[in-house]
């Protein structure tokens, strides 16, 4: 299987009270025992030990019926959002199960509010299980909770799971979240991916997606040369950088001072006039490709058939 499942109690648990299992060296080891004799069990979230994959699970809280799953799933759908497994959790929420490529880690996100209303009113919070989570899963059932968790549909039975981009993640959390009250810079170093961008001057720019982080690199590909050969305006360039720069909350100044060291045509002045006309989407990987000829998006397996419970 390839979830990193822990068993952690056999019968008769409240979900008050009851004491969680040493389960923090299982993010980087798989559970070498069985869970037949086990009525509880976690999964847990983020890098997959093993694997250049990654686990996120996103918690729609509040009960919901089989019309406002449905509704959930095409919402993720539409944002590109492919799961692979939904359980309905023992308070009557659902988790949706995404498989991501593992090259930035997706951090845990828990009842930040929303600025949008995509969702049905019975979802009161919807919180990211990431890098350093863990969820319940079935058939776990706390005798306080009440439901049992099970899994109500997946498509992962045959052990494939669709993988997305892990951009796809981020833009999703760009567009539901309000932004945080007070942005915490991370140090990312402990789980950053083996493509790390040496003389970078913030570990964050190593999980842009591969085209922009060369733009700021040592050895930087020439942005005026790659605009004469696309025939694009040099400030879709800058545009590119900046908003995928705003997913990861990295400041201006940041990104200025790579672009002065490396690109030779930057023009300040004329980006902090077209900064506040930006918007907030980063670009989609279509539209990076359009920008980087050699660009390779990474494989997106579609997934037409609607949830049906």
């Amino acid at each position: 299987m390839l979830l990193n499942l822990i068993p952690f109690g056999k019968q008769n648990i409240t979900k008050k009270g009851f004491q969680l299992p040493d389960w923090k060296r299982y993010q980087t080891q798989r559970f070498s025992g069985g869970l037949a004799d086990y009525q509880n069990v976690l999964c847990v979230t983020g890098k997959i030990p093993d694997q250049d994959k990654s686990l996120v699970v996103i918690d729609f809280d509040g009960e919901q019926s089989k019309e406002d799953i449905e509704w959930i799933g095409r919402v993720l759908r539409q944002h590109k959002l492919f799961f692979s497994k939904v359980v309905r959790t023992g308070n009557g929420g659902t988790h949706f199960y995404i498989m991501t490529e593992y090259h930035s880690p997706i951090f845990n996100i828990h009842s930040r509010k929303l600025k949008v209303d995509w969702f049905p009113r019975c979802v009161t919070h919807v919180d990211i299980r990431g890098e350093g989570g863990i969820v319940f899963y079935p058939p776990t059932k706390f005798i306080d909770s009440p439901f049992q968790y099970q899994e109500i549909w997946s498509i992962s039975k045959n052990g494939y799971w669709f993988t997305i981009p892990t951009n796809d993640i981020h833009i999703f959390i760009n567009d539901i979240y309000l932004p945080p009250e007070t942005t915490i810079n991370r140090d990312l170093t402990h789980c950053a991916p083996n493509n790390t961008t040496s003389g970078s001057s913030d570990s964050r720019i190593s999980y842009f997606r591969k085209p922009i982080r060369d733009l700021l690199s040592p050895g930087a590909h020439n942005i005026g040369r790659l605009a004469a050969e696309t025939g694009k305006r040099e400030l879709l360039y800058w545009k590119a950088i900046w908003l995928e720069a705003k997913i990861y909350h990295i400041s201006v100044d940041v990104i200025f001072a790579l672009l002065e060291q490396y690109q030779p045509t930057f023009d300040k002045v004329e980006t902090l006039r077209q900064l506040p006309h930006l918007g907030i989407r980063p670009f989609s990987n279509e539209k990076l490709s359009e920008l980087f000829p050699d660009y390779v998006i990474p494989i997106r397996h579609n997934l037409s058939e609607e949830i049906t419970l």
